[in-house]
This record gives C-alpha cells, structure tokens and sequence, in this order.
C-alpha cells in the first residue's frame, strides 16, 4: 500500500483521478497525467492500482504478478528484448522531467546509454555534438517544439530525421495530425508502455545508423 497524511480524495472526484489530463490544480500547475501514467505502467506488467476508500489521505493498493522463471528462461527474454540496444545511444526530449526520466528507464531496460533534455533548444545543442541512435521527442514543449526542432533536423541531417519518434500525450488538433502526417514518423502515446516502446523501436529497426 502507499500513503500519503494529506486530506484524501474528495468523494466527488475519485472515479475521475485515473484519466489521462484531468486535474484539480490551477492551469499551468499540473498536466494530470501523473496518476494515469502509473496507471499504464503497472498495468503493462499485468498489475493493478486501486484507489482505496479512507479518510485519512490518499491510499493506494499496488499489486504486481510474481511469475516464476528458469534461469534460461530469463536470461533469453533479456537478450531479445535488449539487443537492439546494447551499444546504442538514445536521446529523450521532454520538458516534464519525470516523464523524461521514466522514458530513459524504460530504454535503458532495452540496453540504451540516454541523456535527457528538457527543450528543443537543448535538443538542437545535444544534437550537434553527439550522434544518437534515437530521439524520443515530446510533441508540444516550450523553446522550440517537436515540429520546430524536426523540421530543423531535417535541414541539418535527414538521418538525424529518420531516427525521430514523437512522444505525445494531447488529444491531437488539425496542426498536431497534419505535422505527424507529413513527419511520417513513429508516434508514441501518454501514458506510454514498455510495449509501446518496444514496438516504436522495432519500426526504426531499418533506419541506416
């Protein structure tokens, strides 16, 4: 169980605090993502997260799986999940340093060595002085955007182009849609899975390094 000794959750609102962007605090205070991104990623291990029903705080139940294993058993399934990364480098590019760092987790579970940076202006210096085998990028950030720093990329290096995936956690507007189109790119959604990782890297699997 986890706990925390503040006011709880109001009746109200408890069937809502699982879904994706809703929030009670002040706009530009929170994204409220948070709860749903714990979400998706305990369900992605087939577990389960409950709010439970107390007054004093907010008290959640975490239950996870315990799969028995043989030894070669785990060692195959870590080899065939991390090979494409082992000696490769990623490059993660969110301006919500928790998500960022979640996302480096997850690819460093694949075998990546990841630097995180919080902006396109960041992304653009990282950029130039290192190569990297990908870039996770967020869609919507504040000094220069996804769309911005994709479309510098394309003029500096088309590889560099090629190696992008965007990461997105907004219900998409015309612009949005339209730029995804014409990128071309892999598009991974909020709260994201180590699935949904997975299978954005095995579709870069081609893409010249």
């Amino acid at each position: 169980m986890i706990a925390d000794n503040g006011p709880g959750v109001p009746a109200e609102i408890r069937n809502r605090i699982f879904d994706p962007f809703f929030t009670t605090k002040a706009q530009g205070a929170g994204t409220g993502i948070g709860l749903a991104f714990s979400l998706g990623v305990v369900q992605s291990h087939n577990g389960r997260l409950a709010l439970l029903d107390r007054a004093d705080g907010a008290h959640f139940r975490l239950l996870l799986p315990v799969e028995a294993c043989t030894s070669s058993d785990s060692v195959e399934g870590v080899a065939a999940h991390s090979v494409a990364g082992i000696g490769c480098t990623a490059l993660v590019v969110d301006d919500e340093r928790e998500v960022g760092e979640t996302m480096a987790e997850l690819l460093q579970a694949e075998g990546f060595a990841v630097r995180i940076v919080e902006d396109g202006a960041g992304a653009k210096a990282a950029l130039m002085s290192a190569v990297f085998d990908v870039i996770f990028c967020d869609l919507r950030m504040p000094n220069t955007d996804g769309p911005a720093l994709f479309d510098w990329a394309c003029q500096a290096s088309p590889g560099i182009a090629e190696r992008f995936v965007f990461v997105t956690g907004d219900t998409l507007g015309g612009a949005a849609a339209r730029f995804l189109e014409r990128a071309g790119r892999p598009v991974v959604e909020k709260p994201f899975s180590r699935d949904s990782i997975r299978r954005a890297l095995s579709s870069l699997a081609d893409v010249p390094r």
